[in-house]
């Protein structure tokens, strides 16, 4: 899965078959740019967006991705 921090809207139209949301689980992955605190549970953090090949994930611009160790 390729992770892109970005507009959802940045290729949707080129080969989009669907876009679901996506909100953050139990683990801390995801957190705000602005404060870098984990976001809650629940909370949304972007779109999985599948195209023909591939799906990515387009977070939310206040959001940014960081693996967990």
């Amino acid at each position: 899965m390729n992770y892109k921090q970005n507009n959802p809207n940045y290729k949707m139209k080129n080969n989009t078959i669907s876009v679901d949301a996506v909100y953050a689980s139990v683990e801390e992955e995801f957190y705000h740019i602005d404060t870098d605190l984990p976001v809650t549970e629940g909370d949304h953090i972007g779109y999985d967006v599948e195209f023909e090949n591939s799906v990515e994930l387009v977070l939310n611009q206040d959001i940014y991705w960081s693996p967990i160790e």
